[in-house]
């Protein structure tokens, strides 16, 4: 299920300002769904984060926006992770949101 399609679902762009966010706030089914001791969440946070950064348009995303959708710290190190190894990655992204969310717990 976390195919291009479904990465574009939650794109937001404004044409004006030349922003595009990927914008997953709110959405907080899937890491309900996985918490953050099941062992098949590290899976679902790779595989996440794979859709993203590898998604046709990763190139042009300016924003994440992942605030109150119950991930924790294991996808923000999991996606610093993916972009220090290649720095290629989200070249353009310059904000990320993970405001009430699981963070250093």
């Amino acid at each position: 299920f976390l195919t291009p399609e479904f990465i574009a679902k939650f794109f937001k762009e404004d044409r004006e300002e030349e922003t595009l966010t990927f914008d997953f706030h709110g959405q907080w089914k899937l890491f309900k769904r996985f918490p953050i001791h099941d062992p098949a969440r590290q899976l679902i946070v790779t595989k996440f984060i794979d859709a993203l950064v590898t998604h046709p348009r990763g190139d042009e995303i300016t924003g994440i926006n992942m605030a109150n959708t119950g991930c924790g710290d294991d996808f923000l190190i999991a996606l610093a992770d993916r972009c220090l190894a290649d720095e290629s990655l989200l070249p353009n992204l310059y904000m990320v949101n993970f405001e009430t969310n699981f963070i250093n717990v």
